[in-house]
């Protein structure tokens, strides 16, 4: 989720932002569903693996 939300910041960054658009949106994607995760493990949710499977497919894109 850090590494999601610190490249998010990164592509706000650059000039001009609207050639970043589709990274934005798939970082934001890859917070929100790494967020999710991080809520599953501490609830001991038995689909977690699924989840991480998930999370890191996104964040390889």
């Amino acid at each position: 989720m850090s590494a999601c939300n610190h490249c998010y910041d990164a592509c706000l960054k650059v000039d001009p932002v609207n050639m970043m658009v589709e990274c934005i949106r798939l970082d934001r994607k890859c917070a929100d569903i790494c967020s999710d995760l991080e809520q599953a493990i501490e609830r001991g949710t038995p689909i977690i693996s699924k989840l991480a499977e998930v999370c890191a497919k996104i964040y390889e894109s």
